[in-house]
């Protein structure tokens, strides 16, 4: 019986709480932070000129663009998966975002073999790795924020998972603004994902570990 009424008197002031909806928070983190990167980038410089009727009239850049529209939200929420525990959607979803992002990578190796469009300079933005990094890092820190809010159980990983979608928003933009070039695309629009998924794992490892 005392077991009982301690048990109670713990839970009596307990009230119930509304789940997150992972879902809808993740798409207008990914809505916010796609339009912020956007308009960061064109008071950089503007889009590259024709990359409409490049989407519409060449197949393999508009798979490019879409797979990598789709990874970038899959990751953001896979971040916001794993800062709410329930193991089988965070597997779902990391797997999601894991997979489409090695082919969205594929994609863009196989374009040394077979460019989706003619290589061209036309656009070239003369630091847009190290305006990817300037963009993606506070985009990295922000995201660390807004998990802090949630109960992560491994900081590293929910940091790297949202350094990696804060890394895929100025790359996937990238590819409509800066000029069009394999190599380039891998060295300078993709490479800073990297940076932002190593900080977001190093600030996920601190600023998260409260949650472990």
């Amino acid at each position: 019986m005392k077991t009982n009424e301690r048990i109670s008197s713990l839970v009596d002031e307990l009230e119930p709480v509304r789940p997150v909806n992972t879902a809808r928070t993740a798409a207008l983190s990914w809505i916010f932070a796609l339009g912020a990167t956007a308009v960061c980038m064109l008071l950089v410089a503007p889009f590259r000129t024709g990359f409409v009727e490049q989407l519409l009239s060449t197949p393999r850049f508009a798979l490019e663009t879409v797979v990598g529209l789709v990874v970038g939200i899959l990751f953001v929420r896979a971040a916001f998966e794993l800062a709410v525990p329930d193991r089988r959607s965070q597997r779902l979803y990391v797997t999601l975002a894991a997979v489409l992002g090695a082919f969205w990578l594929a994609l863009f190796a196989f374009a040394f073999i077979e460019p989706a469009l003619p290589p061209s300079m036309a656009g070239k933005r003369h630091e847009c790795y190290y305006e990817a990094m300037a963009i993606s890092l506070p985009m990295t820190v922000i995201a660390i924020f807004m998990l802090r809010r949630m109960y992560v159980l491994n900081g590293v990983r929910t940091g790297l998972f949202a350094g990696i979608a804060a890394g895929v928003l100025p790359a996937f933009l990238m590819q409509l603004a800066c000029m069009h070039e394999p190599w380039h695309t891998i060295t300078h629009h993709v490479a800073p994902i990297g940076v932002s998924a190593v900080a977001g794992a190093v600030l996920g490892a601190w600023l998260l570990r409260r949650r472990q």
